[in-house]
């Protein structure tokens, strides 16, 4: 059992572990959740800490900010390193929380962190998987148009 998303990223990396393990999803808290435990929902709340337990939860934002900050370490540190640059995924990391909520240009990032818009979008699909954050992709009726615009990444932790 395992508390990451290591088991994705060896299987995008291709090594195979079917038949080994059995993958299982645990999203954080929804408000809903949060209510049946007998605690208040606090939208602001949850939008300033994140929807993990242990930040949500904590007793104060110093709590929660330090559980964020050792989870962010941790699973770049441990789940990220083996496969990639550290120093340009936590850059792209950086530039990603200085533009939440803005629509995203991968060659921005690109310029920005010195590499290429291609490793910036496969470092945003890493940080997907690994639940740091999610992208939220333009909608209109015309589909050609929607996939052409640029989407939005907002932060889970």
């Amino acid at each position: 059992m395992t508390g990451s998303a290591r088991l994705e990223i060896f299987n995008q990396a291709g090594d195979s572990l079917a038949g080994r393990y059995f993958l299982h999803r645990l999203m954080p808290l929804s408000i809903a959740e949060l209510t049946k435990t007998g605690n208040k929902a606090d939208i602001n709340k949850l939008l300033e800490r994140g929807s993990f337990p242990e930040p949500y939860l904590a007793e104060n934002p110093i709590d929660a900010s330090r559980w964020r900050l050792q989870y962010i370490d941790s699973l770049l540190q441990t789940d990220v390193l083996d496969f990639d640059n550290i120093k340009a995924i936590r850059l792209v990391f950086e530039l990603l929380r200085k533009r939440v909520g803005s629509p995203i240009s991968y060659t921005a990032i690109a310029e920005d962190a010195a590499i290429s818009p291609n490793t910036v979008k496969k470092y945003i699909a890493i940080l997907e998987a690994l639940y740091i954050i999610f992208r939220v992709t333009p909608f209109s009726k015309n589909t050609a148009r929607s996939l052409l615009k640029e989407p939005k990444v907002y932060f889970l932790i």
